[in-house]
């Protein structure tokens, strides 16, 4: 099983899909730069969609990037895998009701329906639609007989990073089909850092902004790691995470720097070969990043 928020959203499908699509991934993140993701208008531009717009910034780059990546032939290999076992969710958020949404992304892929690759896509772009900053995407719905469109944003405004909880009782389905002594193990890769980023803020707005939006995600990402500890030991899963090293840069000269994607990649292609040191408690519990443990359970 595969889940995936905001940018994991956009990675998900081809981590699903396993070693055979690495150097799509690895093109896909380290060849793209923000000119290929959105387009922002002149000064006045930016400044009256922020006033009487839904974005300031111009996301059809990033739908036709998704295009050109995910197309009929990627949606069978997932549906295959479905049809396997194999599970892949994305999270978004509908503002309308404010709740967290996970969509079971093999399903749309082998529901054979004329709109799945459209409404793949749809969801793809949904995950990663940061708000104020992309267009939020709408889905088509009907209830009580009324039809009407839902506003989904960004899946990491409810959740940085999720398992399905609530959604599956793995201890029951271990009991039904006959493994009752197996185990599960949860995998939480989180793209970023986690220790305080002690730095004095300018007194401007954009600079108070920017690290209370820091702060705040830091914060939820923490928060997100100590709910899925509290699943696995529900559930009796293993439970590991790692965060980006401390003392790699993620800052580029650009929102999104192939450098510092390029970067990212090298450490985390070179983290996987030698062995990720996982995290087995939350952040905080044993220290400050939590108990350690070398090498791949």
């Amino acid at each position: 099983m595969v889940t995936g928020v905001s940018t994991g959203a956009l990675m998900a499908p081809f981590a699903f899909l396993g070693q055979s699509k690495d150097e799509a991934l690895r093109e896909f993140y380290t060849t793209t730069r923000s000119r290929d993701i959105f387009v922002l208008g002149a000064f006045l531009s930016t400044v009256r969609e922020l006033l009487f717009g839904e974005s300031i910034a111009d996301t059809s780059p990033l739908v036709a990037l998704i295009e050109r990546h995910v197309d009929e032939a990627l949606l069978r290999e997932i549906a295959l895998a479905h049809q396997g076992g194999r599970r892949l969710y994305i999270g978004s958020v509908d503002l309308d009701s404010q709740r967290f949404i996970i969509w079971n992304m093999g399903l749309i892929a082998s529901s054979g329906h004329a709109d799945a690759l459209p409404l793949f896509r749809r969801v793809m772009l949904a995950s990663a639609a940061i708000p104020i900053a992309f267009s939020p995407v709408f889905f088509e719905v009907e209830a009580a007989g009324q039809r009407y469109d839902e506003m989904h944003v960004d899946g990491g405004v409810a959740a940085q990073v999720f398992s399905i909880g609530g959604l599956l009782n793995t201890r029951e389905l271990r009991r039904k089909t006959g493994h009752g002594a197996a185990r599960e193990d949860i995998y939480v890769i989180h793209n970023g850092h986690l220790a305080a980023d002690a730095a004095t803020t300018r007194r401007s707005v954009p600079a108070i902004a920017r690290r209370t939006f820091q702060a705040a995600g830091r914060s939820a990402v923490v928060g997100d790691l100590f709910r899925i500890y509290a699943l696995a030991l529900r559930e009796h899963s293993g439970y590991h995470w790692i965060t980006i090293p401390e003392g790699i840069n993620l800052a580029g000269n650009e929102t999104f720097d192939p450098l510092v994607m390029q970067q990212l990649y090298d450490v985390g292609y070179a983290t996987a070969r030698a062995g990720p040191p996982w995290n087995i408690l939350p952040p905080g519990v044993d220290g400050e990043a939590g108990g350690m443990q070398d090498g791949a359970d």
